[in-house]
């Protein structure tokens, strides 16, 4: 996933994408961010490796949390309940959103320019 992220950052270079901003500036596809991105995902393989569909939406999971905001909550593929891993739908068990805020994001944009990645490494062969 690393290699593919930074590919597509190289690739994309100085190029802005349709919202008029570059792939590789702060609050976007940083390398920080490229760093994380691969840990995220190994957790993912190793953690469901009994289950090719668990597997699958773990790895999505990744990609709807990186997307998710305030405005925009996409945790649907994160365990609910109050003792989920997962703040947000803590939160919504709690009756307390009001009072949840998403720490990480990134815009929308860049989360479309990855997706293909998200979508290859998720293929089921």
């Amino acid at each position: 996933m690393g290699s593919r992220l930074r590919k597509l950052k190289k690739i994309y270079g100085s190029k802005n994408l349709y919202d008029e901003k570059s792939i590789s500036v702060i609050g976007r596809l940083t390398d920080n961010i490229i760093d994380q991105l691969p840990v995220f995902y190994g957790n993912a393989i190793r953690q469901h490796s009994n289950s090719v569909k668990s597997m699958r939406n773990a790895v999505w999971t990744i990609y709807f949390r990186m997307r998710s905001t305030d405005n925009e909550p996409l945790h649907s593929f994160c365990p609910a309940g109050e003792r989920s891993w997962c703040k947000h739908n803590q939160a919504v068990s709690k009756g307390t959103t009001e009072s949840f805020h998403h720490k990480t994001s990134l815009p929308p944009a860049v989360m479309d320019a990855i997706k293909p990645i998200f979508n290859a490494l998720s293929h089921p062969e």
